[in-house]
């Protein structure tokens, strides 16, 4: 093991982002394969990530892109110590890599949004639940029929510029008197009136 150890690829790839420049900024833009097998000769194309780059100790780089069909999901950077081209072997493995990755990548995003969707749909069910419950409570407290009792809970909700799940939580919990989500506004009984 060399002393000191090789800075990671990480550090020349975040300066990409940073700077706004080099090949993996490129191949996503391009969508097409940036292959520099000595970056020395690169300073006008990439005034900043060049410097950067040969400090780290890299003296080439190349780039692949990471697809989906015809979209771009981003691009695989490697980076070399040693100049030269990649051989035809090595670009393989790399394209075998970006495929790889791509399928990572969107297996990720579909999990993602699977796990956002039962999320909302265990939301909805259960405000769902907690509004019948007090819709329930205001039928039975008022002896009254569930629309109405809806009716009721949604305008007590609207008066009081509440969410109609957080009023009916607070029904339920017992935090909120019946009696004052069924007062109508206007009528004599009314203390508000």
């Amino acid at each position: 093991m060399s002393w000191p150890p090789r800075p990671s690829a990480l550090g020349c790839s975040s300066f990409q982002l940073q700077s706004d420049q080099g090949p993996c900024l490129d191949c996503y833009r391009t969508g097409q394969p940036v292959n520099v097998p000595d970056l020395r000769h690169q300073m006008e194309r990439w005034p900043m990530f060049v410097p950067a780059a040969l400090e780290q100790g890299y003296t080439a780089v190349h780039a692949v892109p990471l697809r989906l069909r015809g979209e771009v999901l981003g691009a695989l950077n490697l980076f070399s110590t040693r100049t030269g081209a990649l051989s035809p072997s090595s670009l393989s493995l790399a394209r075998a890599l970006a495929d790889g990755a791509s399928i990572a990548i969107l297996y990720d995003q579909a999990a993602q949004r699977r796990d956002l969707v039962i999320e909302q749909l265990e939301g909805a069910l259960t405000s769902r639940v907690v509004i019948e419950q007090a819709k329930g409570m205001l039928a039975a407290t008022g002896d009254l029929s569930m629309d109405v009792a809806f009716a009721r809970l949604r305008g007590y909700a609207r008066r009081n510029q509440a969410h109609l799940t957080a009023v009916a939580r607070d029904l339920a919990e017992g935090t909120i008197d019946p009696q004052s989500v069924l007062e109508v506004p206007g009528k004599p009984h009314d203390s508000a009136g």
